[in-house]
């Protein structure tokens, strides 16, 4: 047992990580690889805090789903830990408007923004992921990592 903000914010396996929050955690599917995350279909490639590299080290070359939450992604574009998604759908909340986007294969995920921000339906844009708030979970056990 717990807080709900505790199982909002670490998971101990996928089935919490889908259960729990709304909109639902946004998961790829991908493998570790020379220290960085690999989305399937290369995606993205993610290069995760030191303190979660420590920990996914022996998951190294092994099956790892990524989840992020619509608010761990950040506007705007970055050196590194970025995708370009195109923005399908706004739905607009008040203080803030969820954008569910598309990847260039047909991935989806849904992105939290402040509602203020100014997006349009069929617009690409850059995000960049806030690597503070990546979850890693075992593909295999569907067990949490970090």
């Amino acid at each position: 047992m717990g807080r709900p903000s505790e199982f909002y914010e670490k998971p101990v396996n996928l089935f919490v990580a889908g259960f729990i929050g709304s909109p639902t955690m946004n998961v790829f599917p991908g493998s570790m690889e020379g220290g960085i995350f690999r989305a399937d279909e290369d995606l993205f490639t993610v290069v995760p805090d030191p303190e979660d590299q420590e920990k996914l080290a022996g998951h190294e070359g092994k099956r790892v789903a990524m989840g992020i939450r619509s608010e761990r992604f950040l506007a705007g574009e970055a050196e590194k830990n970025e995708i370009k998604v195109q923005v399908d759908v706004i739905e607009m909340l008040g203080k803030e408007q969820l954008l569910y986007c598309r990847f260039p294969n047909g991935k989806e995920c849904v992105i939290s923004e402040p509602g203020h921000f100014k997006y349009t339906i069929d617009e690409e844009h850059n995000f960049h992921l806030d690597t503070k708030g990546l979850h890693f979970f075992d593909e295999e056990t569907t067990e949490r990592i970090n």
